[in-house]
């Protein structure tokens, strides 16, 4: 099975590559090391994602981490639109799009939780809707376009991603109201708490109070979805908010780690460390001006 890896696209955007086309043809089924967000925009066939097969149409969206794998079969002038980015990309870009339940849901919750078979992993827009993405991704690819020529504005492709991923979190966040899947919007909604209060004192009794559902309840939902408690996610949060702002601003070390909900910056310092085998003021020094910095293990 082939595995597509971001560096193969030379993208001019670090952690960002578009691309549309049309496929008559059977797409083998592969992996990826990026994050892929598929748009239809017209034609039919059929998606096969981990053997789960979806009658493709215009306006179903979907967002694959890169240990899902997928193809295409029976394709008929299917047109896609492609995504492949960063998955730390949008909200360190945006930092407010985390402390969103349907980002959270659409962009975290729901690709992993599709990878063990929970749930259907597809979102559908409707006409009007479809029309709005559709409108974003042609102004994307226009400007992704330019910027290849070095005639186009990497900020302003980040921008228009963003509107994009502010839009359909905003439609997954309705969808969830309306119904789908509890454990689903408790950890969308716990996820998002986290990182709208990773500065505040935090605990598992506080997290859960937020969902309405039991601490113990809550710890299995965050193992069977991210591998991890509730409290290993939080401290993961912070790290990688300590990360943004070494990178990104001025402020002092230790500002930084209270600042991040850590109340001893020795002990920041040392968890630092643990994680990315160098002091703060070290990672600050080599990624500073990064666009796409590694992100916080996942465990």
């Amino acid at each position: 099975m082939r595995k597509y890896y971001f560096d193969q696209y030379h993208s001019p955007v670090p952690g960002f590559y578009i691309e549309r086309g049309i496929i008559n043809r059977n797409f083998s089924p592969h992996r990826h090391d990026f994050t892929e967000m598929v748009m239809i925009l017209s034609g039919q066939g059929l998606h096969i994602i981990e053997e789960r097969s979806y009658s493709t149409g215009r306006g179903d969206v979907f967002v694959l981490t890169g240990d899902t794998v997928h193809r295409f079969e029976d394709t008929v002038n299917l047109e896609i639109c492609n995504i492949m980015f960063d998955p730390v990309l949008p909200h360190r870009q945006y930092p407010g799009l985390a402390s969103l339940s349907g980002y959270q849901a659409l962009f975290s919750v729901e690709p992993r939780r599709h990878l063990d078979g929970m749930i259907e992993h597809r979102t559908s827009l409707d006409g009007k809707q479809a029309i709005c993405l559709e409108e974003l991704t042609g102004l994307l690819i226009d400007e992704y376009g330019k910027t290849c020529r070095e005639e186009g504005d990497p900020a302003l492709i980040l921008s228009l991603f963003g509107s994009m991923c502010f839009y359909l979190s905003r439609l997954a966040e309705e969808r969830m109201k309306e119904g789908g899947s509890t454990n689903t919007l408790y950890a969308s909604v716990a996820s998002a708490h986290i990182h709208s209060h990773y500065g505040d004192e935090l605990s598992l009794e506080d997290i859960a109070g937020i969902t309405n559902v039991s601490a113990r309840h809550l710890r299995r939902i965050f193992s069977e979805i991210y591998g991890m408690s509730p409290g290993c996610y939080l401290k993961n949060v912070r790290l990688q908010e300590a990360c943004r702002l070494l990178e990104f601003t001025s402020r002092h070390i230790t500002e930084i780690a209270f600042s991040c909900g850590f109340g001893d910056s020795n002990y920041f310092s040392r968890l630092f460390r643990s994680v990315y085998n160098c002091s703060p003021r070290e990672y600050r020094l080599s990624h500073r001006g990064s666009s796409s910095p590694p992100g916080v293990p996942s465990g």
